[in-house]
């Protein structure tokens, strides 16, 4: 494949991204930079095929250049996706990254997370702001904010995947239902049993809004204070408002609340139900690295408390004694 036929194939692969596909507007911006970025490099070294040899000199290149392999992997992962797009268009017969024969696995770092104690405070925090000092009605604004956190770490649910309308909702049995994120299902539900009350609260006040704005047919579950549907930019500038708000140290974002959630539900140490409740396919590494960091966790915290020197010398003492 030439280098020429290589960016023709790669407009339509950007079109079928924007059109086709349930893709978010920052995964096609994903794909676009990165493989823009690749042909460039090709261009810029007189490289006239896309070809096997051609794909491991770019990334022999950007190892040379100090590049860390979680970057790496960025780009092979959007290579990744444009060339099985063309194989399975019949664009290619095979894919050139598949014959370079190359594998780059990020490595796997335990997600960052919060103590339970901090976020056990600011979930505090969120449901007491809610009603403002000496006021009966709660505030819009602060309800809402406390509803989507609170919603987004019960489910588990990505951030696209909270993006409902109310009629997804079903209130009465506790779960919601949503579009997944892996292909072969058809539906994934959304488990939100202990807020409940919290969400017939705000569904109570936000059709109060909708109503003194005469926009009372608005689906979406998420909505801002003009009764406008959250989208996920708006979602993303909702979190560096609680951020500020709250004084939260650190990145705060959807996928942070979904990575503690899956965290916590690992402790069952059950993977199907995992599996289940996260979204992800069965088998998933994903969830058994969950599993092994949540028994690794209670591992070491036993080990603390039960293999303690201070301890020990404890045990010892009294049995001098």
């Amino acid at each position: 494949m030439t280098l020429a036929k290589a960016k023709l194939m790669f407009e339509e692969f950007m079109d079928a991204c924007e059109y086709d596909y349930t893709l978010s507007s920052e995964t096609v911006s994903f794909y676009r930079n990165k493989i823009e970025r690749f042909l460039a490099w090709l261009e810029e070294q007189g490289v006239q095929d896309v070809d096997a040899g051609a794909i491991r000199s770019f990334f022999r290149w950007l190892k040379d250049r100090g590049v860390n392999e979680t970057t790496r992997h960025t780009y092979y992962r959007a290579l990744r996706r444009f060339f099985r797009f063309l194989k399975k268009r019949k664009l290619i017969d095979s894919s050139p990254l598949e014959e370079a024969d190359i594998e780059i696995r990020p490595p796997q770092r335990r997600p960052e997370l919060p103590t339970r104690e901090a976020m056990l405070d600011f979930v505090r925090a969120l449901r007491r702001d809610i009603f403002p000092p000496g006021k009966k009605e709660p505030d819009f604004i602060r309800l809402r904010d406390c509803c989507l956190v609170l919603f987004l770490l019960e489910t588990g649910a990505r951030r696209r995947e909270a993006l409902i309308k109310v009629s997804d909702l079903r209130l009465d049995l506790g779960h919601a239902v949503t579009t997944p994120k892996v292909r072969d299902q058809e539906k994934r539900f959304l488990y939100f049993h202990s807020i409940k009350g919290l969400l017939k609260l705000y569904l109570e006040e936000r059709a109060k809004l909708l109503a003194s704005l005469g926009k009372e047919d608005e689906e979406a579950l998420w909505i801002t204070r003009t009764g406008e549907p959250v989208t996920p930019q708006i979602m993303n500038n909702i979190f560096r408002a609680i951020r500020k708000r709250y004084g939260w140290q650190g990145r705060f974002h959807p996928h942070l609340l979904r990575a503690y959630s899956a965290t916590l539900s690992s402790l069952l140490g059950d993977r199907t139900a995992l599996e289940l409740r996260m979204g992800w396919k069965p088998n998933s590494i994903v969830a058994r690295r969950y599993i092994q960091w949540g028994q690794e966790e209670e591992f070491i915290s036993d080990i603390q408390k039960n293999l303690s020197p201070l301890k020990i010398l404890g045990i010892i003492a009294r049995r001098h004694a």
